[in-house]
């Protein structure tokens, strides 16, 4: 009876199980062995690599892949150092953020210990503008010994050769920055000195808001040279192997900054200067909404409207902080008792209280 109840394709009187076909089983070794071919379609066993050309690539390092010019080890050395430089400079916006924000613990701890009722004076504060951000310190850096693989490590070596250098064979390295070279003498690609420039263009974004930026490179100052090369050494180890100290970096930079401000200096001076001139309105707005109730305030008098002095509280005048009596107007009772016991409700702002000691004075 159980198995006539079971009526489909795969249920008889009693059940059993379809097993699904077998599948052709594949070959994941190191290389295709002969077995592993016969488990291909003829058509496609002529594109499979032999074992000893899997062996070949499985050996290669990378000087023969770069001679090469292999399109896949090329894209991940390129994707490599453009995470690299975006790592460095990541690390370097985070401990500028650390000192900016230090700073402004300082300030808002310098703010509250001298309390004050209004900001500082327009002429003192209007020359530093909103966006207006400190330059970050330089960094420490350990000094370098002088390696054989580094061609040119002094100066005088590049001034004398650099005009009959020639980059090796295969090799983009742009010719006005062949002093560049890694630790294991190795010439900087075109790819390389693009990512040079691009961290690079961060840097001298920080001296335009920082106020420091120079027209020209040749008119920098001690302390710009000093960050611009601590932090692009620290970012890229070709810029380390040199003496006198700095001086790669700033042939660099005398190579590449013309780009720099042509092409994104610009831009960014008019948002730097820009921000100078919201942040002076700013405050002449502050001004303006502070010295508004002050003006409403004396206009009475100055329309000669009539007022009431009177030394002594009572019902119909209102008391200060200080105990003092204000002037209010004399409304009849007959008139309008609401009005009467607005202005008996009301009380001079804290502002208005300020201006008023200060025009008595």
């Amino acid at each position: 009876m159980r198995g006539n109840s079971l009526n489909g394709p795969h249920y008889s009187g009693e059940i059993h199980y379809q097993q699904p076909p077998e599948q052709p089983q594949r070959y994941f070794g190191p290389g295709p062995s002969t077995e592993g071919r016969e488990m291909y379609p003829t058509r496609m066993r002529s594109y499979l690599p032999s074992q000893q050309e899997l062996a070949v690539i499985q050996s290669a390092d990378r000087r023969p892949l770069v001679f090469a010019e292999n399109t896949a080890y090329m894209q991940l050395e390129e994707e490599v150092l453009s995470l690299r430089a975006e790592n460095a400079s990541l690390g370097h916006k985070l401990e500028a953020e650390k000192n900016l924000a230090q700073s402004l613990e300082a300030i808002i701890a310098g703010l509250k210990s001298t309390p004050s009722a209004f900001p500082p004076h327009v002429a003192s504060s209007a020359h530093l503008p909103l966006n207006h951000q400190p330059l970050p310190p330089p960094l420490e850096l350990e000094p370098q010994k002088k390696s054989s693989m580094i061609k040119f490590w002094f100066r005088e070596e590049w001034k004398e050769g650099g005009r009959k250098w020639k980059p090796p064979p295969g090799s983009d390295t742009p010719l006005d920055l062949g002093f560049l070279q890694n630790e294991k003498g190795e010439y900087v690609s075109s790819n390389r000195v693009r990512v040079m420039y691009e961290y690079s263009c961060e840097l001298w974004g920080k001296l335009v808001f920082a106020g420091v930026s120079p027209l020209t490179w040749g008119e920098h100052a001690p302390m710009v040279l000093e960050f611009f090369a601590t932090h692009l050494s620290k970012a890229f180890d070709e810029f380390k192997f040199c003496h006198p100290p700095h001086w790669k970096a700033s042939a660099f930079a005398t190579n590449k900054y013309p780009d720099f401000k042509k092409n994104k200096r610009p831009a960014l001076i008019s948002q730097y200067e820009l921000s100078r001139v919201t942040g002076t309105g700013k405050y002449l707005f502050y001004y303006f909404c502070c010295y508004a109730n002050v003006i409403t305030g004396l206009g009475d008098n100055a329309l000669g409207m009539p007022t009431i002095k009177s030394s002594k509280r009572s019902r119909n005048t209102p008391p200060t902080s200080s105990g003092k009596a204000v002037d209010i107007l004399e409304v009849p009772d007959s008139d309008c008792e609401e009005e009467r016991t607005q202005l008996k409700c009301s009380k001079p702002s804290p502002v208005m209280r300020s201006a008023e000691k200060r025009h008595k004075r």
